[in-house]
């Protein structure tokens, strides 16, 4: 599974996942193969996404395909309240 929100000419690739019982045979590779050629059609020059800091598998996979570390980020959040 994987969303994509194109930006210009760059695309952030978000939620992306294999099930657990299919992970280890490839399958994220395949799909970021899947992804990088179908954002090449569209014209998007740059892919980029956010990798949480305990989640080692997926940077090793994001690095393994080619993709380098950021250097810094701040990241925001804020949760809002429902109106009662």
């Amino acid at each position: 599974m994987a969303n994509v929100f194109p930006i210009g000419e760059y695309a952030e690739a978000y939620n992306v996942a294999v099930d657990g019982k299919y992970r280890k045979k490839g399958i994220g590779t395949k799909l970021g193969d899947f992804l990088e050629k179908h954002l090449r059609k569209m014209g998007i020059e740059m892919v980029y996404g956010y990798v949480n800091d305990d989640n080692k598998p997926a940077q090793k996979l994001a690095e393994k395909n080619g993709y380098e570390k950021g250097k810094k980020e701040i990241f925001y959040s804020k949760f809002l309240k429902q109106s009662q």
